[in-house]
């Protein structure tokens, strides 16, 4: 703890002391006594962090039934909106619930799912409340009937969906989360039990699979890219059509000249996703198009466009092309790549094919017509 301090005092921060308190992890009962600064520091079984009330034991029962009080206080409000007076439309009410109630009762899913089911259920309670409130039904309405009538995913469920999203983002953004969660294979033959967060892992395991994931940032040069010509282009919406054509045609032939051009397009159309490039030199032109396996962001198939596309250039053995795609969100990307400390692999990727010397330069080109 006087390390500690001292350290502090070098990074020239002040300790909060009101709000520092010592709380011992586990069922033993020690009593701990630490001075800072000649002022005692409270030892608690509870502490609220970050809006979580964490506990000694960790079963967050605490958590949960401040969740609930939380969510019946707003219950008072919710009632007096959807009163007869307001004439307020389902719908809305819905989207009124959801914003105020059920985002309350979804915090902390992935943590607290491993409590029992006596006091995870007692959430439903505000649920079931808000959701007779919106439809008018009454107390001896079955409450599978209420979530049928409501078209509401019943809370259980919804709660299981949030965990299983804070799972896959720790997996995807989390190096050390990833490290654990792919020893969980080797877990389940010494261990007969599993908590929530390791059964949820085991049943998306295929899909994270497929996920790009996050590493350290192994872009040390610079990626050579360009972007001017969005001070020339006004917004999709506010541009004439045959005007954008002709400042992008002129701007691409005053940038290639004899060079060869790659041009690339990501697409996302009912669901589907896929990519479409073109190669061309002075003599010839290859036409590639591809369906992802999994749809993913439009800017992510942007990206990989662009790394397929560098791919069937290398194949061909085309030399010192310029890139030409329409996503200015793909080309900032990998102009910051090198300033982050962790990117998805696919930046990684792509930028390591960019650096290399036959290809130098990206351009942005607004609109394809």
């Amino acid at each position: 703890m006087r390390q500690f301090m001292i350290g502090i005092e070098q990074l020239s921060l002040k300790t909060n002391l009101s709000k520092t308190k010592i709380m011992v992890m586990g069922k033993n009962n020690y009593n701990i006594d630490i001075n800072i600064n000649n002022t005692p520091i409270e030892q608690v079984n509870t502490y609220k962090y970050l809006g979580t009330i964490l506990d000694k034991n960790l079963n967050f029962n605490k958590h949960l039934e401040y969740l609930k009080n939380k969510a019946t206080e707003r219950l008072n409000i919710f009632k007096i909106i959807c009163a007869n007076r307001n004439s307020i439309a389902p719908h809305k009410a819905r989207t009124v619930y959801r914003a105020t109630i059920r985002s309350i009762l979804e915090r902390g899913s992935s943590y607290t799912s491993n409590n029992n089911k006596i006091n995870s259920n007692k959430l439903n309670s505000a649920t079931h409340i808000a959701l007779r409130r919106i439809s008018g039904c009454t107390k001896t309405t079955p409450t599978n009937s209420l979530h049928a009538i409501n078209a509401e995913v019943p809370l259980k469920i919804r709660r299981k969906y949030v965990a299983s999203k804070e799972i896959i983002s720790a997996f995807t953004f989390c190096p050390i989360a990833r490290k654990q969660m792919k020893k969980i294979g080797e877990m389940k033959q010494t261990r007969k039990k599993m908590t929530s967060q390791e059964k949820l892992y085991g049943e998306h395991i295929e899909l994270l699979k497929t996920i790009s994931t996050t590493k350290e940032n192994d872009i040390s040069g610079y990626i050579k890219n360009n972007t001017s010509l969005k001070q020339e282009i006004e917004k999709k919406k506010d541009t004439n059509k045959i005007m954008t054509k002709q400042i992008t045609l002129r701007k691409i032939e005053q940038i290639t000249k004899d060079r060869p051009t790659i041009y690339t397009d990501g697409s996302a159309i009912e669901g589907k996703t896929g990519i479409g490039i073109l190669l061309q030199d002075k003599k010839n032109r290859w036409y590639h198009s591809y369906k992802t396996k999994n749809i993913a962001a439009i800017t992510t198939i942007e990206l990989l466009a662009i790394e397929k596309a560098i791919e069937q250039a290398e194949m061909i053995g085309m030399k010192n092309p310029i890139i030409f795609t329409d996503s200015l969100a793909g080309c900032e990307i990998l102009k910051k790549a090198k300033n982050e400390e962790e990117i998805e692999k696919i930046i990684s990727r792509t930028g390591e094919l960019v650096q290399r010397e036959t290809f130098v330069a990206h351009e942005w080109t607004g609109l394809y017509h």
